[in-house]
């Protein structure tokens, strides 16, 4: 059969339903439909805005299965029911605010190609203020994936690091795991006052925590000082020699035996139509100067050149596997 303009089609107008997306958690669609099936002119009124617009952009969101259709009336779908409805467990509708935040970086994709770098103001000089601000959104992403690593590799490990801690989502779930672990959670102040301890406090482990104020570029990690380490997608920014440095550096603060386990956006070239973290690459172009992504082959090469010995792949419930590193 000859080609069709399908693909090139379905690329030109891709932007669009992240938009779209976005929009509908800003006026609070999700949640407003949350209380149960309503008309357009009802979610019109409760979101303040023109019936038309609404109607548009509802369409569409029933399109992306975002929403269903009973009769008249317009009611959430499955996936927007566990993921876009604020306050639920699963709530992912956080993540919209880092794609508002980005529309302009992408926007200077061409410039970063030519250049080979950002054009824009990179996020590396003030992490504090951007991952403060929705850090908390990836924490519902990735607790499944953390609960499935401490059951994992946590057991009876006494010392645990967290290295660009975020929301604690990993060392949180250690320390659930296991009674008898004490976490040092390194990051940025703002991060750690507005995001970090909240999370410790919510999950009532704060007490087991010690907040190292701090970039973790510099901070003092000491020599074999922990049993367990964590890097929670934190390697992507870091460049090649970034990344070696900073895996020598946690080498030496793991005790004999200590573990550290990693967590990335992994392309796999197997797998043509896989395609976020290959878009996650560009997203490292056009927001960072030496990020990148790295493969699996990559992060184990990596990881035995700073000293690692016993290498092993965690199926997780997360789009990519977790990478235990043994000293």
């Amino acid at each position: 059969m000859p080609p069709t303009p399908d693909t090139v089609l379905r690329y030109t107008f891709a932007h669009v339903p992240a938009r779209a997306l976005s929009t509908a958690v800003e006026l609070d669609l999700f949640n407003h439909l949350a209380s149960g099936p309503m008309t357009v002119e009802e979610l019109a009124t409760l979101a303040k805005a023109s019936a038309r617009g609404i109607r548009l952009l509802t369409d569409a969101l029933w399109s992306m299965e975002l929403l269903e259709r009973e009769g008249d009336k317009l009611k959430l779908s499955e996936a927007s029911e566990a993921f876009l409805v604020e306050g639920r467990p699963g709530y992912l509708g956080g993540l919209t605010r880092q794609s508002d935040m980005s529309w302009h970086s992408w926007a200077q994709l061409t410039p970063a190609v030519v250049s080979g770098t950002t054009p824009v103001p990179s996020l590396e000089g003030d992490r504090g203020e951007f991952f403060a601000a929705w850090v908390d959104a990836l924490f519902n992403l990735n607790y499944p994936a953390a609960q499935a690593a401490a059951r994992h590799w946590a057991g009876d490990k006494t010392r645990v690091l967290d290295i660009g801690a975020g929301s604690g989502v990993w060392s949180l779930a250690a320390a659930e795991a296991s009674p008898q672990a004490r976490v040092t959670a390194v990051d940025l102040q703002p991060v750690l006052d507005r995001v970090t301890s909240v999370f410790a406090q919510k999950h009532g482990v704060e007490d087991r925590y010690e907040f190292r104020v701090g970039d973790f570029h510099t901070v003092d990690f000491g020599d074999q000082q922990f049993d367990l380490a964590y890097l929670g997608h934190i390697l992507h920014s870091e460049g090649d020699e970034g990344c070696k440095t900073l895996l020598e550096r946690i080498y030496r603060a793991l005790k004999p035996g200590g573990v550290l386990v990693i967590a990335e956006m992994i392309p796999d070239f197997g797998k043509r139509g896989h395609l976020f973290p290959f878009l996650f690459g560009l997203n490292m172009l056009v927001h960072t100067h030496q990020g990148d992504v790295y493969t699996r082959e990559q992060l184990e090469t990596m990881c035995r050149q700073a000293g690692f010995t016993g290498l092993e792949w965690l199926d997780v419930p997360a789009p990519h596997p977790l990478l235990g590193a043994t000293k």
